[in-house]
């Protein structure tokens, strides 16, 4: 009886360290979420400014996807957050919002600078939760990268796409679209009326 009680209470000990790793958040964990928090407010900050901003159909249909994968992953990880007593933070910090605010004084080169952000986020962002994957130390938190991570991916695949469509320039686009100029008549010059077949 007492080698039983010996072996069981030798058990506990050997199995108190992993119990711990699986319950608390390590600094790894701690950093990942407020990094994806981050990256969750600032995609939908730049998405909604691009409903406003962007010229090419395309584009808003991108922002669209944005806006709907970003906030589905916002409130997961609220969620998750939650359920580890741990406190996101509510804004972007100081250099993401930097960033932003640069995109929205891009002008006329609006689309390009913001693709190429995209491009740049969604590298940094897809490293970062497959470190999470691989090394992170609660398995909520890794959960959590991994549903995400194909998201990411498909974004950074479309925002490539959407990178190579806009630097071929305005041939690309809807006549008429996106400029101040309207089609062209019949012959070739002055304005197509649109109430005529």
């Amino acid at each position: 009886m007492r080698r039983t009680l010996a072996f069981l209470s030798l058990a506990a000990l050997c199995a108190a360290p992993a119990f711990a790793q699986q319950t608390t958040l390590d600094r790894q964990d701690q950093n990942f979420l407020n990094e994806a928090a981050i990256l969750n407010l600032s995609e939908l900050q730049m998405a909604k400014l691009a409903q406003e901003r962007a010229d090419t159909p395309e584009l808003k249909r991108f922002v669209d996807r944005l806006i709907q994968d970003h906030g589905k992953a916002m409130e997961r990880l609220q969620g998750t957050a939650q359920g580890l007593d741990f406190r996101l933070p509510q804004e972007v910090d100081a250099p993401t919002k930097a960033r932003i605010e640069d995109i929205a004084n891009a002008g006329g080169a609006f689309d390009r600078r913001f693709m190429a952000e995209q491009e740049d986020a969604h590298a940094r962002a897809i490293k970062l939760f497959e470190a999470q994957v691989q090394s992170g130390g609660h398995p909520a938190v890794r959960q959590y990268a991994e549903a995400v991570l194909p998201d990411l991916r498909a974004h950074l695949e479309a925002a490539r796409s959407l990178a190579d469509l806009l630097a071929q320039g305005p041939q690309t686009q809807a006549p008429g679209y996106g400029t101040s100029q309207p089609p062209a008549g019949p012959d070739g010059t002055g304005t197509a009326d649109p109430a005529k077949p």
